[in-house]
């Protein structure tokens, strides 16, 4: 091929790729041209790294599509964790567990996957989350702390805490979480004596009938029903939702 006829590919690739429906053209086309002994190294390489800027564009605006879609979908977390000092309730946390219990079908129903990564140097715990979505796009936040030492911890407590603590916060700062106190009198939250939206009720039946069918069979009902449904569900009773999924898994 000569350098002509390469620049035309160039351009070609370019108008293919903004397109954003050709990519398997794209690769023939390079493929082609790497086996052209007559192909200019240097333009060659242009177009390679162009194709890449191309799908590195196209990754992020699907990350940011998906991502503003979730933020609807993402509730308040309740508190339910406590800290508590000579036998009184200093302050309150969401615990890491009824975090992730409450995001990973949010997660996955939009293409999302989380992932931690953790490391220890005098003294101190550094955790960083990863938020990676499936078209290759990524962003991610990191958390330093010195080892939890209250309560009498040792080295390894204190640092299992304070990876708990980091994995805690920066998942919240990933997905701009919020998060509530509970209430005072013991009773529960306010929001889980709150009524659900109109038809809350019987769609949650169903979704316990359709558990009968095994997990495939739920989560298709559950990724196919109202969005605020699922909202209300996970951040007044999230316990409700995780025995519902323990019926489904015990089918399967």
């Amino acid at each position: 091929m000569k350098n002509g006829e390469l620049d035309i590919a160039v351009d070609a690739v370019a108008t293919i790729d903004q397109g954003g429906s050709e990519t398997t053209q794209t690769l023939a086309l390079i493929e082609r041209l790497i086996k052209d002994p007559a192909v200019d190294v240097d333009k060659l390489e242009r177009m390679l790294a162009m194709h890449e800027r191309v799908l590195a564009r196209q990754a992020e605006a699907a990350f940011n599509s998906d991502f503003a879609a979730m933020q609807t979908e993402l509730p308040e977390l309740a508190e339910r964790g406590q800290i508590v000092v000579k036998g009184r309730v200093q302050s309150t946390y969401a615990k890491f567990a009824d975090i992730m219990e409450t995001i990973k079908p949010i997660l996955a129903e939009r293409g999302f996957a989380l992932s931690f990564r953790t490391s220890f140097d005098a003294g101190e715990c550094t955790v960083s989350a990863v938020l990676l979505h499936r078209e290759g796009h990524q962003v991610s936040t990191s958390f330093t702390a010195k080892a939890d030492s209250s309560g009498n911890k040792n080295q390894i407590q204190g640092s299992g805490s304070a990876q708990s603590y980091g994995m805690r916060y920066t998942t919240r700062a990933l997905l701009n979480l919020t998060t509530r106190g509970l209430d005072t009198d013991g009773q529960g939250t306010a929001a889980a004596e709150a009524p659900g939206p109109d038809g809350y009720d019987n769609w949650l039946a169903d979704m316990e009938a359709v558990a009968d069918s095994g997990t495939s069979a739920l989560m298709e009902a559950w990724t196919g029903s109202r969005a605020d449904y699922r909202r209300h569900l996970t951040a007044t009773n999230p316990q409700q939702w995780a025995q519902v999924k323990a019926r489904a898994a015990r089918v399967s």
